[in-house]
């Protein structure tokens, strides 16, 4: 017994009678224990009683008791041991029990070992990244979850599969299996990267790995691992490609191509070696400073070039290098990193050799500089006239007419002239001929700066007939001293012959004043005045009717736009333009008898030729007969004259009619972009109607509308304005069969007139057509402009038989474009002329709501997400109607911004939030910050910034309370227009947010520019955020941008818990609507919670 390798323990009633010494060392004791309670032996008395009431009944059937049992250690830990009880005598069971111990303990710890390691195993096996399956004689037996997904079959369709189901075809199965079987029958791994099927039929590639569980037995079956990479797979491909296509871009290149690393050429293409001279790969390992003329303009350009090649922008510049013989090339050099992820990897050169091109560009600047010396220095004024506007002139034309340098530039031609009419005269006859490509040359009075009369001689010549826009050149001669010089010689001429010959006619002359200081005797007899009582007076004062001295003045004002401030002024003063003055006039003798005369005025010349006087010479003409013999010898003059007079006639006749013509044309069309006005439109539609009605067709009118043309037109301007028309107008025509007819009826406003044969669709189409051309931005003066249509649609004879009904309900149909978003079209039905009536009906009674001051401002509260508490209020308009009660802003703003009522709108909602948040701070509460929208209209106002510091001075408020609220749209129309006003705001303390973000097309370029506090994430993002992943993208999509630029993120139209939950979630910074507060009056906000949260 004390040898036995087990303990034997013999208990009777509880106690202990005798054990061996293997029981003395099982549980530690090394004192005796005979006599002692078996209780010790069990860890507790409850697990003592258990074991006495599992035991008790199966020896007492006599049956031996054998189970794995705790028992507990003498210095008190337990074990596992295995416990074998029967009997000492089962006659007599109170004889006691002999049990038979063995110490499993470390038995029990390698079986848990074992659970552990089983366990974790399976979980490797079921979360592997790899798809793992056992097969055995080409059947599936098992696989884990990962290898379900890679063949999208579920567990119980894989068990027991035949695995060629899983193979791109039988052939391919086969051929693994050939493949693989030696590998694994030897004990060694297989791999290889195979086509699979999944169960939806898309063939995936894999890479696969073998190994037989156990090479002797092959019944065990084999362990495949499987990766999907078809992903991996494309990629490689795809670079495979795109190195070919890179290695042909090399070689066939008409450009240089160079790959540096380290400032050392790496690699270069044949046309890079021919063009800096290197044979073969001679230049390869090359320090690039090999390549420029010297050290300096290297490290120049690696410092330009540097910033750009880092942040792995592209960089370009031109710049002179050197070929390896030593001569100089003029590049246009442009570098990118090979790897934008790490700059430090090399980098790609183009050059492009431009030489020719600078010695071209070399030349022109130096023929430029020739012409523009001999242009300055030129002694005739010399003037580059477009649209009738002075362009660019010489120095010695402003000195010609007054003008200090560059005063003339920009200004109309008709500075220089004295009246409309001569300049719109001459403008009609030079610009007729410029058209036909001949030269127009004139002699014509001109008018100085200081209102100085100068005669002038002037050619003109159209840069190209074809294009009147190009522009004409123009030459001006100063001729009033030859002019001058003229007309004193023909007065010479006319004194000799009135004191030779005419010694009968009445001669006086005058100072330069007009007062008489001599006559003949002819003048005394004629007038019955004494010589003493004309001397010192003038002789309108004497002689001269006044009326016909009136009829005078305003036949020059007409003519000249000249009125002279006397009346001897308006006597001589065709005189002291350096004409002679002949005509009629009815002369009052003293005794006031009246008499017709033949007058001629000149004026008197000395060497000087500054006049100093003036002739006058008058004949009785009533005395005619008896001055016969000298009319006979003035008759071939005076055919001559009748000649002269006839070939003037015949002019004015033909000039007449061209003008007549002209007149014609302008009376039917556009001033402003020469296409048909509303006049002709009318006329052309009612022949279409005409046509279509005789031949069973239709016509299709189109109302088309620019969008926001005014804000375009009110910031930058009427000439910018016009310009941008004038560009529509070119696209619109672009559209345009040759039969159709575009008229401008005004302002920004066109209508189509599109006879159609049988199909109506072709109104729409062109309609598509006119928004595809009118995408494209309009560049003007350094301006990138971006107009959109709005375009209604109407057909004759189904929406009306008249002009003005068709021209009405297109109108109409235009409006309902509008309404549907804008930069679309839409077709005309009967319904929307309720609809435009209510339109014009809230327009008059927003006018009247504006003079009633008929506005309420709202407030709705912006929440922070963090801490649950009122951060700003959100000031909102609201109309109180007189008879609709309130009505919502959706229902007028639109309206209000067609109508230009929104800037008065804006202007009051400002008042009254600056008066609401006054009162609050009056009643000793800290004020909110409140938040206003701004319009386009008032964010395209110059004075935007000061009426707004203005209105909040009346208030004693500062910009630091108020945030101002822009959408994305307004900013983005001019985007560097709209900096300046931005940073304008920002500078005086203002808080500033793109209101609607999401919604437009904002520049990531100009966004990082603006000086912008927050942005607001567009309801329309917010409403399906929770359903829709693309929504949850986008707006998870700016919050991650408005992080980058630090700006804070509102998300506006929150109206349920979950939209709540999960924009907190996303780290959103504050949340406003429906779901924590409405739009509420003032007096609805307590002013706790107004000055605290």
């Amino acid at each position: 017994m004390n040898n036995a390798p087990v303990g034997i323990l013999y208990t009777k009633n509880g106690e202990i009678l005798r054990y061996n010494a293997k029981f003395s060392e099982i549980f530690g004791f090394d004192t005796e224990i005979i006599g002692k309670s078996a209780r010790q032996l069990c860890p507790s008395d409850a697990a003592y009683e258990a074991l006495g009431e599992v035991a008790g009944p199966i020896l007492s059937a006599g049956k031996p008791f054998h189970q794995e049992i705790q028992l507990r250690h003498h210095d008190g830990h337990t074990f596992w041991a295995d416990a074998v009880a029967y009997l000492f005598d089962p006659r007599h069971p109170a004889e006691g029990t002999i049990w038979i111990i063995n110490d499993i303990s470390e038995r029990k710890q390698a079986e848990r070992n074992l659970h552990e390691t089983v366990q974790e195993l399976q979980s490797i096996f079921n979360n592997a990244s790899v798809g793992i399956v056992f097969t055995n004689r080409r059947t599936v037996l098992r696989c884990n979850r990962r290898f379900e997904e890679i063949v999208g079959y579920a567990s119980d369709e894989l068990h027991g599969m035949p695995t060629a189901n899983l193979y791109a075809s039988a052939e391919s199965h086969e051929e693994l299996g050939r493949q693989s079987s030696p590998l694994l029958s030897a004990g060694k791994a297989f791999s290889a990267t195979k086509q699979f099927r999944r169960k939806d039929g898309h063939l995936i590639w894999c890479q696969v790995f073998a190994k037989a569980i156990d090479p002797n037995d092959p019944s065990r079956g084999i362990v495949w691992i499987a990766a999907d990479v078809t992903e991996a797979v494309s990629t490689r491909e795809a670079l495979e490609k795109s190195s070919r296509e890179m290695e042909a871009l090399m070689a066939n290149s008409s450009v240089g191509i160079v790959v540096t690393h380290d400032r050392k050429i790496v690699r270069y293409n044949q046309r890079f070696g021919k063009l800096f001279g290197f044979p073969g790969e001679n230049g390869i390992g090359m320090d690039t400073a090999g390549l420029y003329r010297s050290a300096e303009e290297h490290t120049e350009l690696n410092r330009r070039a540097a910033p750009a090649l880092f942040q792995a922008k592209p960089f370009q510049t031109e710049l002179y290098m050197r070929r390896q013989d030593g001569s100089d090339i003029w590049v246009n050099l442009i570098g990118y990193v090979a790897d934008p992820t790490d700059p430090s990897m090399g980098v790609f050169w183009i050059a492009e050799d431009r030489t020719a091109f600078k010695q071209a560009e070399e030349e022109l600047k130096k023929a430029y500089f020739d012409q523009r010396l001999i242009f300055d220095n030129c002694v005739a004024g010399i003037a580059f006239v477009r649209n009738r506007v002075f362009q660019q002139c010489n120095r010695r034309f402003e000195e010609l007419y007054g003008y200090g340098p560059g005063e003339l530039t920009g200004k109309p031609t008709r500075v220089t002239y004295f009246s409309d009419k001569a300049h719109a005269e001459i403008g009609t006859t030079a610009y007729e001929m410029l058209g036909r490509g001949e030269t127009f040359v004139s002699e014509v009075v001109h008018r100085r700066q200081n209102g100085d009369p100068i005669w002038m001689r002037i050619t003109g010549r159209a840069i190209d007939p074809a294009n009147p826009n190009d522009g004409s050149i123009w030459n001006y001669e100063d001729i009033t001293s030859r002019k001058v010089a003229e007309d004193s010689l023909r007065e010479s001429v006319m004194l000799q012959r009135a004191i030779l010959n005419s010694a009968k006619l009445m001669i006086l002359s005058t100072d330069s004043e007009g007062r008489v200081i001599s006559c003949n005797p002819a003048t005394e007899q004629m007038l019955a005045y004494p010589s003493a009582e004309l001397l010192g007076r003038t002789p309108v004062e004497c002689f001269f009717l006044r009326e016909e001295i009136q009829e005078r003045r305003r036949a020059l004002s007409s003519e000249t736009g000249f009125d002279p401030a006397s009346d001897i002024d308006v006597l001589l003063a065709r005189v002291r333009l350096g004409s002679v003055d002949q005509g009629q006039w009815t002369f009052q003798r003293k005794d006031g008898e009246k008499f017709i005369v033949e007058l001629s005025i000149s004026a008197l010349h000395p060497e000087d030729k500054k006049a100093q006087g003036f002739l006058f010479v008058a004949s009785d003409i009533t005395e005619r007969k008896r001055a016969e013999d000298a009319l006979l010898r003035s008759r071939d003059e005076l055919e001559l004259r009748v000649k002269e007079r006839t070939s003037e006639l015949e002019s004015e006749v033909l000039e007449r009619r061209r003008i007549e013509s002209k007149l014609r044309y302008l009376a039917h069309h556009d001033a402003l972009t020469g296409l048909a006005n509303r006049t002709l439109l009318q006329q052309r539609l009612g022949e279409a109607m005409d046509n279509a009605a005789q031949d069973d067709t239709k016509v299709a009118i189109l109302f088309i509308d620019l969008d926001r043309f005014k804000t375009i037109n009110d910031s930058l301007g009427h000439h910018i304005g016009d310009t941008l028309l004038k560009n529509v107008a070119s696209r619109l025509t672009e559209t345009l069969r040759s039969n159709d007819t575009i008229a401008r009826l005004g302002g920004d406003e066109f209508m189509i007139i599109l006879p159609l044969k049988a199909n109506e669709a072709l109104a729409g189409k062109l309609a598509s057509k006119i928004l595809d051309a009118l995408r494209p931005p309009i560049r003007i003066d350094g301006h990138e402009l971006f107009v959109t249509p709005s375009i209604g649609i109407c057909f004759y004879p189904n929406d009306g038989v008249t002009v003005n009904a068709l021209m009405r309900n297109a109108d109409t149909a235009m409006y309902q474009a509008k309404a549907n978003g804008r930069n679309t079209y839409c077709y005309f039905t009967a319904e929307m002329n309720a609809a435009a009536d209510n339109y014009f009906q809230i327009e008059s009674d927003l006018r009247r709501a504006v003079d009633r001051n008929e506005f309420e401002v709202f407030y709705q509260p912006v929440i922070d997400l963090k801490t649950h508490r009122i951060t700003s209020y959100e000031a909102l308009v609201r109309w109180r109607h007189p008879t609709k009660g309130l009505v919502g802003p959706a229902q007028f703003i639109t309206v209000a911004e067609e109508s230009g009522l929104i800037g008065e709108i804006g202007t009051i909602v400002l008042r009254q939030a600056c008066s609401q948040l006054r009162s609050w701070i009056d009643e000793g509460f800290t004020s909110p910050i409140l938040a206003l929208n701004l319009s386009p209209i008032q964010f395209n106002d110059p004075n935007l910034t000061e009426g707004i510091c203005r209105i909040l001075r009346d208030y004693d408020l500062t910009p630091d309370r108020i945030e101002l609220e822009i959408t994305e749209t307004v900013i983005m129309q001019d985007g560097e227009l709209a900096l300046g006003t931005l940073q304008n705001l920002s500078s005086r303390g203002f808080r500033l947010s793109i209101d609607d973000f999401g919604t437009g097309y904002s520049s990531l370029a100009y966004l990082k520019r603006f000086p912008v506090d927050t942005l607001k994430i567009d309801r329309s993002f917010i409403t399906d955020m929770t359903a829709n992943e693309n929504d949850r993208a986008i707006v998870t999509a700016i919050m991650a941008l408005a992080n980058s630029l630090h700006l804070s993120v509102i998300a506006e139209g929150v109206e349920t818990k979950e939209q709540y939950d999960l924009l907190s979630a996303l780290n959103c910074n504050f949340a406003q609507g429906y779901y924590m507060a409405k739009p509420m009056p003032a007096e609805m906000i307590s002013l706790e919670t107004a000055a605290t949260t």
